[in-house]
């Protein structure tokens, strides 16, 4: 389950934090461009305020240690305060820390519980995660059902990988009635991505349809490209 650890939300803008929210933004605009004490500095500044996304960034300096000493205890100390107000990037990152014990005494099964959680609070990559762990009976009893749904969240909302393990569901008819023309588009999603998974799972229909069911097939594929590929 890796992940980015600096994830860059756009921050809706508070009218009671304006100062706070210009310092986040200074802080983004420096880590873009390698000043890393800047964006230290700023990310501090802002998330003394209380700001929750500055919160989360400064955690990120302080795990890969950019613009200040590395210190992953730290990092894990600020995830958690900016995860206790229901921040999905910082409760997906939470579960990563505690799969692999970083900052913190290895326990999978708090992972798994902050992987559910971030998955709630719209993590994407937690959804995939979430669906494997169903898909797999990896933590949780195996299911199906439960599988497609967190792959369908996930890959409506245009995370790749989702939307191809959702076309193998599909393709297998596991958790979601069999449907090859359903596979195929979503898989199509995926590949155009660059997903190389997927690419090569799209090799596999031209031994399941004719001519026409991959005419058929590949019109269904525009339209759910239009929609989902983001």
């Amino acid at each position: 389950m890796k992940k980015s650890l600096f994830v860059v939300v756009i921050s809706l803008g508070i009218s009671n934090i304006v100062f706070a929210s210009h310092d986040l933004q200074t802080g983004l605009n420096a880590y873009y461009q390698q000043n890393y004490k800047v964006a230290f500095v700023s990310f501090e500044k802002s998330s003394k305020t209380g700001n929750t996304e500055a919160i989360h960034y400064l955690a990120s300096l302080y795990f890969q240690g950019l613009g200040v000493p590395k210190d992953v205890e730290k990092a894990f100390n600020l995830f958690n305060q900016s995860a206790q107000k229901g921040y999905a990037p910082s409760l997906a990152n939470l579960s990563i820390m505690y799969f692999e014990g970083i900052g913190i005494k290895k326990d999978p099964k708090m992972g798994f519980e902050y992987t559910e959680k971030a998955a709630n609070a719209g993590d994407l990559q937690s959804q995939f995660n979430l669906g494997n762990a169903f898909r797999t009976g990896n933590f949780v009893q195996k299911d199906y059902i439960k599988a497609a749904f967190w792959y369908e969240k996930s890959a409506k909302a245009g995370y790749s990988f989702s939307q191809n393990e959702y076309g193998l569901l599909f393709a297998q008819g596991l958790g979601a009635e069999q449907d090859y023309y359903k596979a195929y588009a979503w898989i199509s999603v995926s590949a155009e991505t660059g997903n190389e998974q997927a690419i090569k799972n799209l090799e596999n229909f031209t031994q399941i349809f004719n001519i026409q069911e991959m005419k058929k097939a590949k019109e269904l594929a525009d339209q759910y490209k239009k929609v989902y590929l983001k």
